[in-house]
Parts: structure tokens; sequence; C-alpha cells
């Protein structure tokens, strides 16, 4: 991709707690970028994350 521009889509099997985990690691990993000054060096990027449930999560059979 020589100008960058990307579309990824992953389907995960989460438990009710890991959505939470998962968007506090990637805010963890998006956060310091945040800062970042415009420069010479620096091209400007727009990054979409969505999140929202396929399905809802199945019931154990009691």
């Amino acid at each position: 991709m020589a100008d960058q521009v990307g579309y990824r889509q992953h389907a995960l099997c989460l438990s009710p707690a890991e959505p939470d985990e998962l968007i506090a690691e990637l805010r963890a990993a998006i956060a310091p970028r945040l800062s970042n000054l415009p420069s010479p060096e620096r091209a400007q990027y727009l990054l979409s994350p969505i999140h929202f449930p396929v399905e809802p999560p199945q019931q154990e059979a009691e």
C-alpha cells in the first residue's frame, strides 16, 4: 500500500468483560500519539475504530 490507506476487520469471540479490556488496550496504544504535533515529517491520519456486537452472548443451558 503505497498510500498506507488500509482497512482491517476481525471477528473476535469475547467474554462480557473482554470488550472493556480491549478498548482500554486500544486507548493505551493510541493515546501517546494524540499529542504528536504537525511537522514536515508527519502526515495526518484518520483512525476510526468501530466496535459493535455481532450477536448476543450465548446463555449456558441449565
